[in-house]
């Protein structure tokens, strides 16, 4: 594929050239051109995207704003607040688009998204939760102490709610939540083993057979298992 400078497009050929390089319909869909979208056009442009019917273009759109709130100091927290509707969308790649953002984001800026992280794991609201851990349980942002940290505060955190949580009725949230968990532990952990092993090794002993489950799950990743 010849390289095509994006900035130069005007907006229906952005669109044009976008579904066409995809990788949709099919298995498996063009992230790599996700990131640049987000990463080189104006943020009006982004916007545009973002509300666009097809699902691939309103990702990259997705992805982009994330990434640029973060780039605002100051503005961030409001805007993101306000963007977190789509980690709620019921279009899976508009909600896996705006944790691609932030992972871009926290590239350049670890501290703001790590301290976003912090604040959203918290959050009441499962969906943003989720979000949040997929975030920062990327193994390509965990090259520094801070970012670990925030791995495993954020998988222990998300954990309790979940298993807090066990006997009430399991929606769509709930079962995003855990099938997340179910990845991200091993993350974090082969990031940080140090600190992390002694906290999975806590898991595998809980009393709760959610979080066993967990644990038993994380287990079955090479990352992890050549660890234990």
């Amino acid at each position: 594929m010849a390289k095509v400078d994006l900035t130069a497009l005007g907006y229906d050929e952005l669109c044009d050239y976008l579904r066409r390089e995809s990788g949709l319909p099919g298995p498996r869909a063009n992230l790599t051109l996700v990131d640049q979208t987000a990463t080189l056009l104006p943020r009006r442009t982004l916007s545009g995207l973002a509300d666009e019917q097809d699902e691939y273009l309103a990702m990259c759109g997705v992805a982009g704003m994330a990434r640029a709130c973060m780039s605002q100091a100051g503005q961030a927290d409001a805007e993101l607040d306000q963007l977190a509707g789509y980690v709620r969308d019921p279009r899976w790649r508009l909600r896996e688009g705006f944790v691609r953002g932030l992972q871009l984001a926290a590239v350049d800026n670890p501290t703001a998204v790590a301290e976003l992280v912090h604040r959203w794991v918290r959050s009441p609201d499962l969906a943003v939760v989720r979000a949040a851990v997929e975030a920062i349980c990327e193994p390509r942002l965990l090259k520094y102490s801070e970012m670990c940290a925030a791995a495993l505060d954020a998988c222990a955190v998300s954990t309790t709610t979940l298993s807090d949580t066990e006997a009430q009725p399991r929606t769509d949230r709930w079962r995003g939540l855990e099938q997340t968990l179910s990845y991200a532990w091993s993350v974090a952990v082969a990031a940080e083993p140090v600190r992390g092993l002694p906290m999975f090794e806590a898991l595998e002993a809980a009393p709760s057979p959610l979080v066993r489950r967990i644990a038993v799950r994380n287990r079955t990743k090479k990352r992890l298992a050549r660890l234990l």
